[in-house]
């Protein structure tokens, strides 16, 4: 089993699951982050002000995509229960192929 990471957000353009922020809403959150003492050009830096939108995708050994989930709320995430069992469904079908 491989375990994708995407640091640079380029795998999240590729799948249509990045956003350009607002320059309202970039300001809204440059004023926020000041408040609370953080330094927003170390967020996530090379990527500026896109960001991914949360999503979780499970594929099989032929990189089929099998389960996905996105949200652009950023507060929902993919339930562990249901990426669990399609992993090990996933599982299951390969020993039975061998």
């Amino acid at each position: 089993m491989r375990l994708l990471s995407d640091p640079g957000a380029a795998y999240a353009k590729i799948c249509g699951v990045q956003f350009e922020m607002t320059e309202a809403f970039t300001a809204l959150y440059q004023r926020l982050a000041r408040r609370f003492g953080l330094e927003t050009p170390e967020v996530d830096p090379g990527t500026g002000w896109r960001l991914p939108i949360p999503a979780t995708y499970v594929a099989d050994q032929g990189a089929v995509i099998r389960y996905a989930f996105g949200d652009a709320d950023w507060a929902r995430r993919a339930e562990p229960r249901d990426v669990v069992a399609t992993v090990e469904h996933l599982a299951q079908a390969a020993e039975a192929t061998g």
